[in-house]
Order: C-alpha cells, then sequence, then structure tokens
C-alpha cells in the first residue's frame, strides 16, 4: 500500500500513514482510508510502530526484509524470463483465440446441414404423403 508522511507542527512529530484507495458506491466517488503505521525516529529515520498495531507492524517490517535483493544482472535475466513467458502467453492466446472462431465457424455450418436435412426430410414426407 502506498504510505505518506505527515509533520505536525506543533510536536514536531512525522507521521506515517498507510492509505488504501476504494470507490464508494453511495457517494458515486473514489475514497480512501488511512492507517497509521508509525511516527519516524528523528536520530536514525527509521519507523517506530505506534499504538495497538506496533507488534503487528514491526512483524510485517521484519517480514519485509527477508525480500530477496538482487543483482542488476539476476534483475535483467528475471526481466528476460518474464519478457518470453508473456510472449509465449500471447501466443496461446492467439492460437486460442483462432481456435474459438474455427469451432465458432464449425457449430455454423453444423447448423445450417442440419436444417437442410430438416428440409429434405420433410419435402421426402410430404411427397410420400401426397402419393397415397
Amino acid at each position: 500500500m502506498p504510505q505518506y508522511r505527515l509533520y505536525n507542527k506543533n510536536t514536531g512529530t512525522t507521521y506515517v500513514y498507510e492509505t488504501e484507495n476504494y470507490y464508494d458506491s453511495e457517494k458515486k466517488e473514489t475514497r480512501n482510508r488511512k492507517k497509521l503505521i508509525g511516527k519516524i525516529d528523528p536520530e536514525t529515520g527509521d519507523i517506530i510502530p505506534t499504538g495497538k498495531r506496533g507488534p503487528v507492524a514491526k512483524a510485517k517490517a521484519d517480514a519485509d526484509a527477508d525480500v530477496p535483493v538482487y543483482t542488476a544482472a539476476e534483475y535483467n535475466e528475471l526481466q528476460e524470463k518474464n519478457r518470453k513467458l508473456l510472449g509465449e502467453l500471447e501466443a496461446k492466446e492467439k492460437a486460442r483465440a483462432a481456435l474459438d472462431k474455427e469451432l465458432k465457424e464449425t457449430k455454423r455450418k453444423y447448423r445450417e446441414f442440419r436444417m437442410q436435412m430438416r428440409e429434405n426430410l420433410m419435402g421426402i414426407c410430404n411427397g410420400i404423403k401426397a402419393n397415397d
């Protein structure tokens, strides 16, 4: 979630909030919610969790510390792999679209054939009745 900092002039403290945008269907407009994460330690610049959310926020911050860090070469390799997979996905989507089109056409031809057979059978039946 996006974070923003708010400086309180009276206390000289900078607070950190998380924001979440959402659509309010009653008011027919976008709104946002904000949650206080903590305040900034002026000496270290770290976020100090506040209130009941303190231990949870600290645990989340610790979990974020386990996020892998990639070198530029590794990052480029991952990007290339992502591009390749995206290309394969697009090719498969095109193939699926072609198959869908072919299936539609086959169904249309089958319906036409069925109608012709029905008309032929009706003609044969009418011819038999007329001869009786």
